[in-house]
């Protein structure tokens, strides 16, 4: 085989092979970018390869799939990512929380609906964790419209779908952001510190700049301190404070309180509704949810549109 014949064959080999990965690229559109994505459901399926994570899936989905399906959002870390969306009746909300997130994650997520999208609710949950930090972990920070043609994240997205299609792997993300948990109990006292409650003011300010861009399209805005198991916190102080500090920098809204309102006391002290010291489990999340579909109808229903009109 002549050297010219060779390079030519070589050409159309590597040709051929990104011209097949474009078509399923294009045919799966994992990110829903590459077509029309209104009346999809599109979740990740995520397996943990080095440097993807669901926070690439959500910065991507927010391009176009968020905006077309979805009118209401949830904003939080992993202590909201189990919440169940489809129970708050009357809105079509997409959870935004990823794991172990901080706000400038969220925000960074959120920065990428389009110009027109319009929102009716967003639901924020604030916890001393979110704003614990600004750094951007799992490749957030580098991420482009390229991923929706190639990368590593898309190639773990294709792989992951294809397993979870034939049933290989269980399905644990949906189509409306949110995550279910491994059902692991860890209801061990922990020595948290009182570091845990320090407010990074980059974080802090990105959250404040998240919820102006959320108001700029139209939703109203909702602050939900999300339940911990207080045996293992003891004194609820510290929270209480940190949430005060946070409120006193973001625009005013109504706030639900799990950790304070007296209704919610027997909750976190159940140990039936958690799975750690901060997440609930299933259990849990429903009871959280189902509050949050009443708490949203109050706020909302009176005569003259309620107090989120």
């Amino acid at each position: 085989m002549t050297s010219r014949r060779w390079l030519t064959l070589t050409a159309l080999t590597i040709a051929g092979i990104v011209s097949i990965h474009l078509l399923v690229a294009y045919e799966l559109d994992v990110y829903g970018i590459l077509r029309n994505p209104a009346g999809r459901e599109l979740a990740t399926s995520i397996i943990y390869a080095p440097m993807t994570d669901d926070r690439v899936f959500k910065y991507m989905a927010n391009r176009r799939y968020v905006s077309a399906n979805f009118d209401s959002l949830i904003i939080g870390s992993s202590s909201s990512e189990n919440w169940y969306p489809e129970f708050i009746h009357g809105y079509h909300f997409y959870d935004e929380a990823v794991i172990g997130g901080k706000a400038s994650e969220e925000k960074i997520i959120t920065d990428q609906l389009p110009p027109d999208a319009h929102l009716r609710i967003a639901i924020c949950a604030l916890s001393p964790y979110i704003v614990a930090g600004h750094e951007l972990r799992h490749g957030l920070g580098d991420v482009s419209r390229r991923e929706a043609y190639g990368s590593i994240n898309l190639l773990s997205e294709e792989i992951a779908k294809v397993m979870t299609i034939l049933h290989l792997r269980p399905k644990m993300y949906f189509a409306d952001g949110s995550h279910r948990f491994p059902e692991k109990k860890h209801l061990d006292r922990e020595d948290l510190g009182p570091s845990y409650y320090d407010i990074d003011p980059k974080a802090m300010a990105d959250y404040r700049a998240l919820v102006l861009n959320l108001q700029a399209h139209g939703a109203k805005i909702i602050y939900v301190a999300p339940p911990v198991y207080q045996p293992l916190f003891g004194d609820l102080s510290p929270i209480h404070h940190s949430l005060e500090l946070m409120l006193a920098e973001l625009p005013p809204g109504p706030i639900i309180d799990f950790n304070s309102e007296p209704e919610f006391a027997d909750f976190i002290r159940d140990p039936n509704n958690f799975t750690d010291d901060v997440h609930v489990n299933d259990f849990g999340a429903e009871r959280v949810s189902r509050t949050l579909d009443q708490r949203l109808h109050i706020l909302t229903a009176s005569a003259n549109g309620g107090l989120l009109h």
